[in-house]
């Protein structure tokens, strides 16, 4: 992840969808993808990740403890509701809560995110409540 990075609380139960937008877009799901899939099409591997993932999840309840994945098939999940202009609802807001609380457990209810990953998706400005505080306990802008 590049550029300033500090801690920011994982939603809880609780959160809006507009907080679970904005926690999403804390992770640059593109460079993940990038670094960790097939750097020719980074938009393709996220689409795979997601699919897979909810699917396993609408089966079985499964979902993987790997943080990193699971930060990038919200953020893809995100991203495509935006495309389409949807808020989710039903079983998919369901996958999408479990997929917050996962990550809130396994980070412990924090995780390090980037001012810049919200710049590039900036129709969802971070609010005091979502961005969380940098390391010396200043709220970032």
């Amino acid at each position: 992840m590049d550029g300033d990075v500090w801690p920011i609380e994982v939603p809880g139960d609780e959160a809006t969808w507009r907080e679970i937008e904005a926690f999403a877009l804390s992770f640059d799901g593109y460079l993940y993808a990038r670094d960790k899939g097939d750097s020719s099409d980074p938009l393709q591997y996220l689409a795979d990740l997601s699919k897979r993932m909810q699917d396993a999840w609408l089966e079985s309840r499964y979902l993987p403890f790997d943080l990193d994945d699971l930060r990038a098939a919200l953020f893809f999940r995100q991203r495509a509701l935006r495309h389409v202009q949807k808020i989710p609802a039903g079983p998919g807001l369901e996958y999408i809560k479990a997929v917050v609380a996962t990550i809130g457990l396994l980070s412990d209810g924090t995780v390090s995110g980037s001012l810049r990953a919200w710049h590039r998706q900036s129709e969802v400005a971070p609010s005091k409540s979502t961005l969380g505080t940098d390391p010396k306990g200043q709220i970032k802008p």
